[in-house]
């Protein structure tokens, strides 16, 4: 998906880093996001949604880089990465009942039936 890279400004020294994440979508039982521990590379794992009723608009989680990691100079950077998924077409309107009942009277004006569906935007109405 992208990659993640820290910097340090030791000049006598090789800079050896060891990443993590922790936040939405990384339980380590059922990840949507997995980090490369010693590359940074950041990978999904299952398919994004942003619609309801099992979606999310954005996901928000941090990247921790450890320099020298196992040493008593070990030293700890974060940084936080916010992933928003686009907004696709992909589900149907359902209305909130299935059985729907209701009268209209003879000569009555013109009306209207309203239905929503999960879809995130302006024409979920």
């Amino acid at each position: 998906m992208f990659q993640v890279s820290a910097t340090d400004k030791d000049i006598s020294r090789r800079s050896y880093f060891r990443y993590s994440i922790s936040g939405d979508g990384t339980d380590p039982n059922d990840p949507t996001f997995t980090i490369e521990r010693t590359t940074g590379r950041i990978f999904l794992r299952k398919p994004l949604d942003r619609d309801l009723p099992h979606g999310r608009e954005v996901y928000q989680f941090n990247v921790e880089a450890e320099d020298e990691p196992d040493t008593p100079h070990s030293l700890t950077g974060f940084s936080y990465v916010k992933v928003k998924p686009l907004d696709i077409n992909d589900n149907a309107p359902v209305f909130v009942t299935s059985d729907l009942h209701g009268s209209v009277a003879e000569h009555c004006n013109e009306g209207r039936l309203e239905c929503k569906g999960y879809d995130m935007n302006v024409y979920s109405e």
